[in-house]
């Protein structure tokens, strides 16, 4: 018996079968299994798998009886039926002669350059020509940039209630192509009218800017020595007029605190230093954000 055990394993021994080398290690190559137990088995079935998961339930949605209810603007609306302002600009004469003024003088300016340049002497070098156009030209620009300041711009902003119970609550807009020109009233549905962007962040920005702008420089010194006071009073003045020239010309050249509404293919601007209900808040549930505007 040992004899035939013996027998068997030397046949069995790759170096008796003299096969080819590839085939050797395919056959009697050493297979790694993987080994799973049954409870793993169980555990990653489909029936099993879809228990473990947790469970999420989504809010219930608000119903518009609900949200007229919480929102202490529609509640007001509903219960008088009176048209609510949500924001309000007056007209404002001396802003309007301040930036007319300047654009005028700009305009003014960059003709009188342009003219100055067309009667140069021609013994002059080549580059000073051109620059004289090129003055010209941005000075025309600046004062054709702040013409459109006070165009299209909204003075008011109401909340209308629906023409019947439950139906959409309409916005009336009040505003004007230009200062001079007549007032043009729209009224369209709530779900019509798109802002470019919430009035609240840049509400805030220009608070913050006006409380530093009338900050006292000489706060918090009290008890200092007079000499090192007088650095520290020097240096406060300093920066917050440096500040202060900053946020003018952010605001004023880029048009910063200016948000645009767009109804019916027309853009009217809400200027976020006028007065806004609830300090912007209103007018920012009501009214969709539209980055596009």
């Amino acid at each position: 018996m040992s004899s035939f055990c013996r027998g068997f394993t030397n046949a069995l021994h790759p170096q008796s079968l003299r096969l080819p080398s590839s085939i050797r290690a395919a056959v009697f190559a050493v297979r790694p299994q993987l080994v799973h137990s049954r409870a793993d088995a169980r555990f990653f079935s489909p029936s099993t798998f879809h228990r473990a998961q947790p469970t999420r339930r989504a809010p219930p949605p608000r119903s518009a009886r609900t949200l007229h209810k919480t929102d202490p603007v529609l509640r007001t609306l509903n219960e008088t039926r009176q048209p609510i302002l949500l924001y309000q600009a007056p007209f404002r004469l001396w802003y309007t002669l301040m930036v007319y003024g300047f654009a005028s003088g700009c305009t003014a300016g960059g003709l009188w350059i342009f003219k100055f340049a067309s009667e140069l002497p021609k013994d002059l070098p080549f580059f000073v020509e051109p620059t004289y156009w090129v003055v010209s030209a941005m000075v025309i620009g600046s004062g054709a940039y702040a013409f459109t300041a006070p165009a299209m711009r909204c003075s008011s902003l109401e909340l209308l209630p629906a023409y019947v119970m439950g139906g959409p609550i309409r916005v009336r807009i009040r505003a004007r192509v230009a200062p001079m020109m007549k007032e043009k009233v729209i009224v369209a549905n709530i779900g019509q009218v798109t802002m470019s962007e919430k009035t609240v962040p840049m509400i805030r920005e220009l608070q913050e800017a006006e409380r530093a702008r009338r900050q006292d420089v000489s706060e918090g010194l009290r008890g200092m020595f007079i000499l090192r006071r007088g650095w520290e009073i020097a240096a406060r003045l300093l920066e917050q007029k440096w500040t202060s020239f900053f946020c003018y010309f952010k605001f004023a050249v880029l048009r910063f605190g200016v948000s645009k509404i767009h109804v019916n293919g027309e853009k009217w601007k809400i200027d976020c230093s006028e007065s806004l209900l609830e300090n912007g808040q209103a007018i920012d549930r009501f009214i969709s954000v539209d980055e596009d505007v």
